[in-house]
């Protein structure tokens, strides 16, 4: 900067995302190398559906407005409060200033934007109609959103009440047919094969009931 030469650290993922950060804040990038890892280990935060949906939703509404494409990405990347999903669009704004079309952008990405949200973006560009194309993508992440958060809903109760009534069955095993077990050993009497099961199930339980019931609260 005005000549003189700065020496520093910049958090980046790579050379390309340096460079542009640095020519963001007007200086030139003469030589780069990897920082050493410390060896402690950050863990990064995931980029959640909610996320990529308001994302998708920003980006529909600035291109519907006609601002540029690296700009609407820079906006909503210094919006969002998750690190992760602004280093991601970082990288994105950092090739589209290379010339790269939003969908090539996307394909570093396929974890995060799958190949149906990239196949749609690139018709929306090549149709002239990528607000309304990202419009409707969101609108389908938000549905399949739902129905996702409705269907484990719909599970959770079935799942308690099959929890419930193996907890009641190994207690009525360990506690209460012992008692019974001893009423008929003390009349002596030859017990019928289903019962002989049952009292065998009993005896079993009584043996392995505390790791069974510690399996199924897990």
């Amino acid at each position: 900067q005005d000549g003189q030469k700065l020496q520093g650290i910049i958090d980046a993922n790579d050379e390309r995302q340096a460079r542009l950060r640095l020519r963001e804040e007007g200086l030139f990038l003469l030589d780069i190398r990897p920082q050493k890892s410390s060896g402690v280990k950050t863990r990064r935060p995931r980029i959640s559906h909610s996320e990529l949906t308001l994302f998708t939703r920003q980006l529909a509404t600035l291109s519907a407005a006609a601002l540029p494409l690296e700009e609407s990405l820079a906006v909503i990347g210094q919006q969002s409060s998750n690190k992760r999903l602004a280093d991601v669009l970082n990288q994105v704004r950092s090739a589209i200033l290379e010339g790269h079309p939003l969908s090539d952008a996307l394909q570093h990405f396929p974890t995060l934007f799958d190949s149906l949200y990239r196949t749609l973006v690139k018709a929306g560009e090549k149709s002239g109609l990528l607000a309304p194309v990202l419009e409707k993508l969101a609108d389908y992440n938000e549905n399949r959103q739902k129905i996702r958060s409705k269907l484990i809903q719909s599970l959770i109760y079935p799942c308690m009440l099959t929890t419930v009534a193996i907890v009641v069955v190994i207690i009525l095993l360990t506690a209460v047919v012992p008692k019974i077990t001893e009423q008929f050993v003390h009349m002596k009497q030859q017990l019928p094969l289903s019962t002989r099961i049952l009292l065998g199930l009993s005896d079993t339980l009584q043996r392995t009931g505390p790791t069974l019931l510690a399996t199924v609260f897990i």
